[in-house]
């Protein structure tokens, strides 16, 4: 009886064992296909903040569409095919001259030639009026 009791355990370290494996080698190629795509696709950082310039400005930027399709603007970052892409930023202002502020939000658009494997981060300069031209910067 001990015997067959023995080869029931060995079966069960097998299969455990081999069980192990299976898992392993799936999760290594999840994660090789998974670098595999990163490699082929660009990065954007979503959000960019500018606080406090100079000028007596703050300044947040946001992507809101990418080639006329919707990005949620709580997204950290946006994956994009390598090319060239239409990118709309929302440009939020806000200046603060005398005793109060004023609050400016006005959406501009970025025509960006993207290169796979690369970061991009969000950029722009906001003039006393509150004007937003956006920018990509390579990372």
């Amino acid at each position: 009886m001990d015997a067959k009791k023995t080869k029931r355990t060995r079966r069960i370290k097998v299969r455990f064992v081999h069980g192990r494996s299976i898992a392993a080698s799936t999760f290594a190629a999840a994660f090789a296909i998974g670098l595999a795509c990163a490699d082929e696709s660009a990065t954007i950082l979503n959000r960019a903040f500018a606080g406090s310039t100079d000028t007596g400005l703050d300044l947040a930027l946001t992507i809101v569409a990418v080639d006329s399709v919707p990005v949620d603007e709580e997204q950290p970052q946006v994956q994009l095919a390598p090319g060239k892409h239409s990118i709309e930023v929302l440009c939020a202002t806000r200046v603060f001259g005398g005793m109060g502020r004023a609050d400016l939000s006005t959406k501009a658009s970025i025509s960006a030639e993207l290169q796979a494997g690369h970061v991009y981060q969000l950029h722009a300069e906001a003039s006393e009026r509150g004007d937003c031209a956006p920018q990509l910067k390579l990372q």
